[in-house]
């Protein structure tokens, strides 16, 4: 898809609406009611991107959309989950720690409490989120605490902050680009669940351009891509609100075939017309 095209129409999304379409089809369709969290839209079927784009879905995040390529995938969607807030509440930089850190009850339901209860990553991070909050309660600055969280969730070092404050909160480690992932993942199904964050919508534009950097670079983001895909069908079925759009100019994947070809295989059952396309 051109990029010059699809600016435009994702400038129009900015306009907000509260209701799904009365019958959706196609992207429409997936975006709104399917479960499945990824999707690949190619430059053949871009009417019904269009069509999708025209339902002003409130949900659809197109920010940064072409820049996952050089800033990495989890550099991006931290980045974007930084802006992003629910729809009517104030444009303030990490709402999704803001709300996990002021909502009177922070709650945890099955299925991502028994991840919690495991005494793992999650149990590390769940723990400071309510360390975060117990302070709040004693008079730390609401900024402070989340300026801390969000330098902790977006870096592999550990946040530039009093030993004090760090200890306050157990965080005593960065987090692997691996972890990063799935604690980004982690916190928008616990705030899914406490109905602090609703269904998103994130477009990624250019994937096969992804295909055609240096080849250290392109290694680098097949690599990315496998993790993303590995960790994304794990927590859409833990009930992340996270879904993904793919755009793509010249079909990618069989190039990434003979590299990848079970990643190649799962992104190919994501891809839309994909029978007719592959049948012609």
């Amino acid at each position: 898809m051109a990029k010059s095209d699809i600016e435009g129409f994702w400038e129009a999304v900015r306009t907000v609406t509260s209701e799904s379409p009365e019958r959706a089809t196609g992207v429409q369709e997936w975006a709104y009611r399917e479960k499945a969290p990824l999707l690949l839209v190619g430059e053949r079927y871009k009417n019904h991107l269009e069509a999708y784009v025209e339902t002003k879905d409130p949900a659809f995040n197109t920010e940064r959309s072409s820049e996952w390529i050089w800033e990495g995938l989890g550099g991006n969607i931290c980045q974007r989950l930084s802006r992003v807030h629910p729809v009517g509440t104030a444009e303030v930089s990490w709402a999704l720690l803001r709300g996990l850190l002021t909502i009177d009850i922070l709650a945890i339901f099955d299925p991502i409490r028994p991840l919690v209860d495991q005494g793992l990553l999650y149990t590390e991070v769940f723990r400071t989120i309510w360390e975060a909050r117990f302070l709040l309660d004693e008079g730390y600055d609401l900024e402070t605490l989340v300026e801390v969280l969000a330098e902790w969730v977006s870096s592999s070092s550990l946040p530039e902050r009093s030993e004090v404050l760090l200890e306050r909160l157990k965080i005593n480690r960065g987090l692997s680009a691996g972890e990063r992932l799935d604690v980004l993942f982690f916190l928008t199904t616990l705030a899914r669940q406490n109905d602090h964050l609703p269904r998103i919508v994130f477009l990624l534009q250019d994937l096969d351009k992804a295909f055609t950097q240096g080849s250290a670079k392109r290694k680098g983001i097949v690599k990315e891509l496998e993790s993303f895909n590995f960790s994304l069908d794990r927590w859409s079925r833990l009930g992340s609100p996270c879904k993904f759009l793919f755009t793509y100019g010249h079909d990618p994947l069989p190039l990434l075939v003979k590299v990848r070809p079970k990643l190649a295989h799962r992104l190919e059952l994501c891809t839309f017309g994909v029978k007719s396309e592959r049948g012609r």
